[in-house]
């Protein structure tokens, strides 16, 4: 067991795992060099004109159909008719 800056004592496993950790962060941060380098990797987003922050586009204003409230089936038991049985 190895001692780390004056911490505390880490397993031999979380020895590992701390360095798998650091190792994928490092291919991470490769990975995404290499996309921005060739244009795959997340665009930076235009700084907008300070007169195209203040408006807001509104959203169309759609027409609900408006549905009777009577209920469209109802049923033959309540309605007292009597199943035909075979």
């Amino acid at each position: 067991m190895a001692v780390t800056k004056g911490g505390p004592q880490l397993s031999e496993y979380e020895q590992q795992r701390q360095e798998k950790i650091a190792k994928n962060q490092a291919l991470l941060q490769q990975l995404q060099l290499d996309a921005a380098q060739t244009g795959l990797g997340p665009k930076s987003k235009p700084k907008a004109a300070s007169s195209s922050a203040s408006q807001k586009r509104k959203r169309a204003v759609t027409k609900v159909k408006e549905e009777e409230n009577a209920p469209r089936r109802t049923s033959a038991r309540l309605q007292g008719i009597v199943a035909d049985s075979e």
